[in-house]
């Protein structure tokens, strides 16, 4: 499921109240009336899916559903952008940039409205955001239930289960009672530069706030005391993450995890600037290699679990039609920004064109083969002319992407050029599943499992042998620029510009692994109530009324 959100809170320890006096006269009414915009958010998020699911199982009558679904603009400007609100007495959509939601809740005299992109809310009595864990525990419902009824008809091809509940036992909640202790866990700190190391401090901060790698260090799934082996760099992963979620504000000098570096690998001792990537896929190495159960084929550990992927590539005989497909393991992907260089010089087309997308277009295009490359088996081994296209046959739960801008041939150079990197990044039209699609339109929906949302951005300045690194990290929904011991808000420029070298998405769901038996029953469970829903609407669990206005308000609302 999603990272952390779709989590059930579970009120172990005394939780306050709300704070907003306002909000105790009518908390039932203003919950459900949050819990419906919810609803509609995410029904809107998935409108393109449901869509095109909705005309393939029902026809066109039922697809109207979807499409006469209201968007996410002002009611008064039509604008979507400016941190659209919904009203929580009414179905009133205000912009808050505008003032419109503003002066919409003065003149009707209304109380609450929900940001419907942070899904915070609002009272304007109090002039302040407020906070309740009751609507916490209302989104994740929401999201949860959105997330498995519409990943059933988008995806009815993935059989693993999409939620697993999870309630403490009387014992576990005992011992978060009485021996559990409160401390601070911000997980930002600076790293002390121990010489030209900018380019491990970056690497380390993108390690330290992955929220697979921080969930299994944190969680003391490494055994420190108990491992053999020495030098372990997943020990000093171990030490890193205790000593930067430790809630201390001054500046970390990673000594023992450069040091440990230097023993594993030799290429990297020394006090020169190396390169950052090099240095990520050698940490990963180490770590993988230190990992208890390390094997080189269908390896468990923590590294593969989260950066591995399978690479397919189909070479196609351009006079027979054979296709020959070979399967390569990955642990990232390095895209190629020369073409987009050239392509941005020759182009007259605004630069919105030329993005990580038009890299992975054209990683992802048929490319013609010399004379000499392919030998065909269908055609008595000759070679013939052909095409070899690369796609992902299986993507990784984090996926990091390289941009290859330091060029070594005759003289080593760097490209300097304009990236734009997505906060968002649908992979469906990447995938083996997107390439062998007929239909184009198809390839426009996001599919859930394929949805990811970037978290880091490492930025390389300067010249190619004299540069410097920064990271730009996002924190609890909140960007930060990392520049060694220097932590600081990041601005756009940090996270989108022409110095940005290597990115980092992780997935919005993650899938579960079960045992085979358990495994078959949950597919009888899903195909049951697959073929029961195909009978009705697709949105018969969300209760999604005949008209605009009953589905924000519901009929006893003014």
């Amino acid at each position: 499921m999603s990272i952390g959100s779709l989590v059930t809170s579970y009120n172990v320890f005394h939780t306050p109240a709300s704070g907003c006096a306002h909000l105790e006269t009518c908390k039932n009414e203003i919950l459900e009336a949050y819990r419906i915009l919810v609803r509609y958010v995410y029904l809107c998020r998935y409108r393109g899916g449901l869509l095109q699911t909705e005309k393939r199982v029902s026809g066109k009558k039922r697809a109207k559903i979807s499409a006469e679904l209201p968007f996410l603009v002002c009611t008064d400007c039509r604008y979507t952008v400016g941190r659209i609100h919904g009203c929580l007495h009414c179905s009133y959509l205000g912009c808050w940039n505008q003032s419109h939601l503003q002066v919409h809740l003065i003149d009707k005299d209304h109380i609450f409205a929900m940001d419907l992109n942070r899904f915070t809310v609002y009272c304007n009595n109090c002039n302040d955001y407020i906070y309740d864990i009751e609507f916490d525990r209302v989104h994740d419902e929401e999201k949860l239930h959105t997330y498995m009824t519409v990943s059933k008809y988008i995806e009815p091809h993935i059989k693993s289960p999409r939620y697993i509940d999870w309630r403490p036992n009387e014992a576990e909640i005992t011992a978060l009672r009485n021996q559990a202790t409160m401390r601070r866990c911000e997980g930002l700190r600076g790293l002390r530069n121990l010489g030209s190391t900018c380019f491990m401090n970056v690497i380390i901060q993108v390690f330290v706030h992955n929220p697979l790698l921080r969930a299994y260090y944190l969680c003391d799934k490494h055994d420190v005391t108990g491992c053999p082996k020495k030098p372990c760099l997943s020990c000093e992963m171990d030490k890193l993450f205790n000593e930067l979620y430790s809630g201390k504000k001054e500046p970390y000098g990673p000594c023992t995890f450069l040091h440990c570096m230097w023993l594993s690998s030799t290429e990297l001792a020394g006090y020169a600037q190396q390169d950052a990537h090099e240095f990520f896929i050698s940490a990963l190495n180490q770590i993988h290699t230190s990992a208890e159960g390390s094997k080189n084929h269908d390896c468990r550990c923590i590294i593969h679990q989260t950066f591995a992927g399978i690479l397919q590539s189909d070479v196609t005989c351009l006079k027979c039609g054979n296709i020959t497909t070979a399967y390569d393991p990955v642990l990232d992907v390095s895209l190629d920004v020369k073409a987009t260089a050239r392509k941005r010089k020759s182009s007259k087309r605004d630069d919105s064109s030329h993005s990580l997308l038009d890299c992975l277009t054209r990683y992802t295009n048929p490319e013609k083969l010399g004379p000499k490359e392919y030998s065909c088996s269908k055609c008595s081994n000759t070679f013939q002319e052909a095409t070899k296209q690369l796609s992902f046959k299986a993507l990784p739960p984090v996926l990091s992407i390289q941009l290859k801008r330091f060029e070594h041939t005759s003289s080593a150079s760097k490209i300097e050029s304009l990236i734009r990197i997505p906060y968002e990044l649908n992979m469906t039209p990447y995938t083996s599943i997107g390439k062998g699609s007929r239909d184009n339109s198809q390839l426009k929906t996001p599919l859930p499992s394929l949805q990811y949302k970037l978290f880091a951005v490492v930025n390389h300045e300067g010249k190619i042998d004299t540069g410097h690194y920064t990271v730009a990290i996002r924190h609890r929904e909140e960007w930060f620029r990392l520049d060694d011991h220097m932590v600081s808000l990041a601005q756009p420029s940090d996270i989108v510009s022409d110095k940005a070298y290597m990115c980092f998405y992780i997935k919005d769901v993650l899938d579960y692994e079960l045992p085979y038996a358990e495994q078959e029953d949950i597919e009888k469970e899903e195909e049951v109530e697959l073929k029961g829903s195909i009978g009705s609407t697709p949105f018969s669990g969300f209760g999604v009324p005949e008209n605009e206005t009953d589905f924000f308000l519901g009929d006893d609302w003014d």
